[in-house]
């Protein structure tokens, strides 16, 4: 009978089994030899974290009413703009500014041996001595420096890429060479009987490099396409560093916020109390001299004649103070105008009743230009094309600006 070339032939385990048995020792050297690298690995690599945050921007469905004087601060901030956010969280400028909060130019680690080499572990604010060092003077940068505390005062220290004296130094006297200038102190974190012989590692950190590293291990994306919220999330390798990171970022990037509105509400105010000032001393002034012309005529009694005519003067004179008040915020911004300032900081005109859709559209797209310039600016330099064609831009904004004010004015 001829058999099927088709059929499976089946699998004869205890056949495989018995052919490989002989070698059982290679198997389980092998096991043992990957445990080991395992084992070795996860014992010198630094653990890495990642802390994630959400950040509200806006909130689109609040406060959008026409003529609200929140609405028009909001409207005119240079963070208006959704993914402007997402550049400026991510700035060399934003993210320097917070690291400079967060004291982190210096790294501190405690030290162990390890199978012949020292394995690290970052300390960050537990370490119990702290580097204070001139950044005006050249220093070891980026430099493994080791210190062995030898009791509370005094200390030895060196480093395989700088020069140290062989001598035990003292806590808070000047460490000074040609390439170094720094004071070494004792933190409230120092245990006698805990780090009195142990060896310690730091690391002065370059700020410039520092910066890039951290936009490096951070991401921001929209948290989904509906919600005008952010997610912030940044990977280290101490988590109570990239948890602090985190929050200082966020109520850093909400302080800067804050302050902007708070300066263009300031000068909201300003310039309302100074019209206010103007229109009371306008009406005081106008209802001492309708009393003397009462007086000098006798006319203390009015008809009802008067008294209705009397009622339209006194519409007439609150539409002239009103009208008065919008003539001043003209010549507020051709004052912005002429004197090249931006228009971050400046309210919008339905502040003050003043509804023209042209103007609005005009301070709207002017305002949008500047802020897209000074995002830019956050990546790039003034010379180049795109802030240079952003310029043009803003100066055909600015002319159209000026005539529509003016013209209105008139």
């Amino acid at each position: 009978m001829n058999q099927d070339p088709y059929q499976e032939e089946s699998l004869d385990l205890k056949n495989i089994i018995f052919r490989y048995l002989p070698y059982w020792y290679l198997f389980a050297l092998g096991l043992m030899l990957a445990l080991g690298i395992a084992y070795v690995y996860n014992r010198m690599a630094e653990p890495v974290y990642r802390v994630t945050s959400t950040l509200l921007i806006s909130d689109r469905s609040k406060g959008m009413g026409r003529g609200a004087l929140l609405t028009e601060m909001d409207f005119f901030s240079t963070r208006s703009d959704y993914f402007d956010q997402i550049v400026i969280l991510q700035s060399y400028s934003l993210v320097d500014s917070v690291l400079k909060r967060m004291d982190l130019d210096v790294y501190y680690f405690g030290t162990h041996r390890f199978l012949g080499t020292y394995r690290k572990n970052e300390l960050y604010h537990d370490s119990p001595f702290y580097v204070d060092w001139d950044k005006s003077k050249k220093q070891p940068l980026e430099k493994q420096i080791f210190i062995k505390i030898l009791n509370g005062s005094e200390f030895e220290i060196e480093s395989e890429d700088v020069t140290f004296q062989k001598k035990a130094f003292r806590f808070g006297e000047p460490i000074t060479g040609e390439d170094y200038h720094f004071v070494i102190s004792l933190t409230e974190k120092y245990d006698p009987e805990a780090h009195q012989g142990d060896r310690f590692m730091f690391t002065m950190r370059n700020p410039a490099n520092l910066s890039g590293e951290y936009i490096g291990r951070m991401n921001v994306q929209p948290f989904n396409k509906d919600a005008w919220i952010l997610e912030i999330s940044f990977q280290a390798t101490h988590l109570r560093r990239a948890i602090d990171f985190v929050n200082t970022l966020t109520t850093y990037f909400v302080d800067m916020g804050l302050s902007e509105k708070n300066q263009i509400a300031r000068n909201t105010i300003r310039f309302i109390d100074e019209q206010i000032a103007i229109t009371t001393d306008s009406l005081y002034l106008a209802e001492n001299s309708l009393q003397r012309f009462r007086q000098d005529r006798n006319l203390m009694d009015l008809s009802q004649m008067g008294t209705q005519l009397m009622g339209e003067l006194q519409a007439l004179d609150q539409q002239k103070a009103l009208e008065q008040v919008k003539r001043q915020y003209y010549e507020y911004l051709i004052e912005y105008l002429d004197k090249d300032e931006d228009f971050t900081q400046v309210f919008g005109p339905s502040a003050l009743g003043i509804e023209d859709r042209l103007l609005n559209q005009l301070l709207t797209d002017l305002s949008k230009l500047y802020a897209e310039r000074a995002s830019m600016l956050l990546s790039t330099t003034e010379r180049s094309p795109l802030i240079q064609a952003t310029d043009q831009k803003i100066a055909l904004a600015r002319r159209t600006l000026d005539e529509n004010i003016r013209s209105i004015k008139d």
